[in-house]
């Protein structure tokens, strides 16, 4: 059986209801509204972080490299040398688009995972931090 309801008014002690199925109103009560409201902001709220990638990451090899992720915006720095750009995730590969001096725009597409909280970039884990 199906119950179909219809919201008639909002007051600020309680929600009035028409339940169309056995045309009664029925009041459903502050405390249920706002429990309702809290669950659903913690249902759509999950979703959003579970892909961040916003941190610093770092090699674990005789590289040092670094990652620094905030937003869609990304720092690499390796064997002292520091380049800022952006990046997007496409299936299994990441591209980073980023300007160096003299030699003006790059982009780099090397292959990407994510293992955890850790990612793997061309190969290379790193672990954040």
């Amino acid at each position: 059986m199906q119950i179909s309801c219809t919201i008639l008014d909002i007051y600020a002690s309680k929600i009035s209801v028409l339940c169309i199925s056995c045309r009664k109103e029925v009041a459903m009560r502050k405390p249920f509204y706002l429990c309702a409201i809290f669950i659903a902001m913690l249902v759509l709220l999950s979703g959003c972080s579970d892909n961040s990638m916003d941190g610093t990451y770092i090699s674990q090899d005789m590289s040092s490299q670094k990652f620094i992720f905030d937003g869609n915006n990304v720092t690499m720095s390796a064997f002292g040398i520091s380049a800022s750009g952006t990046y997007e995730i496409e299936g299994n590969s990441i591209v980073i688009k980023y300007t160096l001096p003299l030699l003006g725009e790059q982009t780099w597409n090397p292959t990407f995972s994510k293992k955890g909280d850790n990612i793997v970039i061309a190969g290379t884990e790193f672990i954040k931090q």
